[in-house]
């Protein structure tokens, strides 16, 4: 083969190599700074074994309302390892599946707020001007309630159970996903490669959905893992008020309404699903913050 030719494959070969390199390298970066994030291994761990203890609630659990009277208040034995309650029924089994419904009002309910928020923060900061003031006055009014207290009157309105809690949860979730949202496309509608986008004459539509809706997203992914925790107590604090999950469907904060007036004799009923709230919003709070340092450009080097 003469030499020109074989200089010519090579020259194809690299510039091929260079595409794909900084593709492949952005890829592993990710991974191996996600592998030496301490918080976000740690997070996943904890809500990672909550979702598979959920998973596998059927298997592993007996029936959450199933009574037994002649064994109720009984302590942690191996029968029962977190023992019983007042009628009877077998605590792990009702933590076990009171993780189902924490984590199915986590995810509808952030849901809510970002099917809702996301887009009303993206116009609000895209188009300015009037639709920026009304939205984020609106946004300003629903803020202007501790998050609790909002989601307890809108409950309270909505009516008891856990379908309307959900509903509540998640309509105080979109002030937060819209004001994140808003500050992210005002940052980067002013960018250059924006700039240059509507120099050659590209669209409002285009400019949303291929510049600043894909490069505002990482921060809108730790805010849903962060707030996913908050529903979670907010949840757990509604039952506890009995605007939650209506008995006999066990939930975490109903557990905790229901011990309370045994916490001198039998202290289980509360200490095992309010260790259950705490561990699964830690390990939800560590996740967020390590998806913050993974995914955030300002804070990569240490991981480098």
């Amino acid at each position: 083969m003469p030499s020109s030719t074989r200089e010519s494959a090579t020259n194809k070969t690299d510039v091929a190599a260079s595409a794909v390199a900084p593709v492949s390298q952005a890829r592993t970066g990710l991974w191996h700074r996600a592998r030496r994030n301490h918080q976000m291994l740690i997070g996943m761990a904890c809500v990672g074994t909550f979702a598979l203890l959920a998973l596998l609630a059927p298997v592993i659990a007996k029936d959450p309302t199933a009574l037994d009277l002649m064994n109720d208040l009984l302590p942690p034995s191996t029968s029962a390892p977190f023992g019983t309650d007042e009628l009877g029924r077998d605590q792990f089994s009702r933590i076990v599946y009171g993780g189902r419904v924490s984590l199915q009002v986590a995810m509808l309910a952030v849901g809510i707020g970002l099917v809702f928020g996301v887009p009303v923060g993206l116009i609000a900061g895209f188009y300015g001007e009037r639709i920026d003031n009304l939205t984020m006055r609106i946004m300003d009014g629903l803020q202007a309630f501790p998050a609790v207290l909002l989601a307890i009157v809108i409950a309270s309105v909505l009516g008891s159970g856990l379908t309307n809690a959900m509903i509540a949860i998640g309509i105080v979730s979109i002030p937060g996903f819209a004001r994140l949202m808003r500050g992210q496309t005002l940052q980067i509608k002013e960018t250059d490669y924006v700039l240059s986008a509507r120099a050659v004459g590209a669209s409002n539509r285009h400019i949303i959905l291929r510049h600043i809706l894909p490069n505002g997203v990482a921060p809108i992914i730790v805010a849903a893992a962060v707030s996913s925790a908050g529903a979670i107590l907010t949840e757990a604090s509604l039952s506890f008020v009995g605007l939650g999950a209506r008995p006999p469907t066990p939930s975490w904060g109903g557990m905790l309404q229901t011990g309370y007036p045994y916490l001198g004799t039998a202290i289980w009923l509360s200490l095992f699903p309010g260790l259950a709230i705490a561990v699964t919003t830690l390990g939800l709070n560590f996740l967020g913050d390590g998806l913050r340092d993974v995914l955030d450009p300002k804070l990569r080097r240490g991981y480098n």
